[in-house]
């Protein structure tokens, strides 16, 4: 599988709140344990109070595989399309 995201691509997001993300969406978060770094990964699975993200290649990048799920409160928002720079076209997610 292709990276989702290439350089250059521009993400529009919303400030969905956490609670209304589901398996499949993709979602802009604070990384748990490095402060200041941002996110976008693809939500695995939601329990309670806490999100699985994954990466959408697998076994890369930094993902639930290797710090476990995120709090709600890491979420900043949900990607709802991607602008391709080098290509005039945008992807609406689902």
């Amino acid at each position: 599988m292709f990276p989702l995201l290439q350089e250059g691509d521009i993400v529009c997001v919303t400030n969905a709140l956490a609670r209304s993300v589901k398996p499949g969406d993709v979602v802009v978060l604070l990384h748990p344990f490095e402060r200041g770094r941002i996110l976008i990964k693809k939500v695995g699975k939601c329990e309670r109070d806490e999100i699985w993200v994954e990466s959408t290649v697998a076994g890369t990048g930094a993902d639930s595989h290797t710090f476990g799920a995120v709090a709600q409160s890491h979420i900043l928002g949900k990607a709802v399309c991607i602008l391709r720079k080098k290509v005039p076209f945008f992807i609406r997610l689902p």
